[in-house]
């Protein structure tokens, strides 16, 4: 049995954690709030959004689902549907908004695709993935990210 972190831990472990706590700060995320702060927050809804769920019934089964595993993924107890909806409806949305262009800030410039890559004009079918390597003189061949030449 593996025994390592879990992959959405891993996913965390990665965000600036410091930078949403300053948007936190900036914008009153915590104001008024006694029980489920902001960065209890934050993991349930990445939660959510990774694995593709639609209400919040659909979020706190699918949390519930892993009760034993939360604390191992970075997400602690105390949500509920109606915690969730006062949180998401009383939370300034721009503190959330303000923190996601920071790994777009962070990522290398080789990982930012142009509109040129997304708007291709070649045609592609699913059984031809496209590959994409990296033109950065920096990363010495470990990253993979341009598209190649076909």
């Amino acid at each position: 049995m593996y025994a390592g972190k879990y992959v959405f831990a891993q996913v965390m472990e990665h965000l600036p954690m410091h930078v949403f706590r300053k948007c936190i700060r900036r914008h009153g995320g915590n104001r008024y709030v006694k029980s489920f702060p902001c960065l209890s927050q934050f993991p349930c809804m990445a939660f959510a959004q990774l694995t593709h769920r639609e209400s919040l019934r659909d979020i706190e089964i699918g949390l519930r689902a892993h009760s034993g595993k939360l604390c191992h993924m970075g997400i602690r107890g105390g949500f509920s549907r109606n915690t969730l909806a006062n949180a998401n409806a009383r939370r300034d949305w721009r503190m959330h908004a303000e923190f996601a262009q920071e790994p777009i800030r962070i990522a290398p410039p080789c990982t930012r695709r142009t509109t040129s890559d997304w708007n291709s004009t070649t045609p592609s079918s699913p059984s031809t993935p496209r590959r994409w390597t990296c033109a950065c003189p920096s990363s010495r061949g470990r990253c993979s990210v341009r598209r190649s030449p076909e």
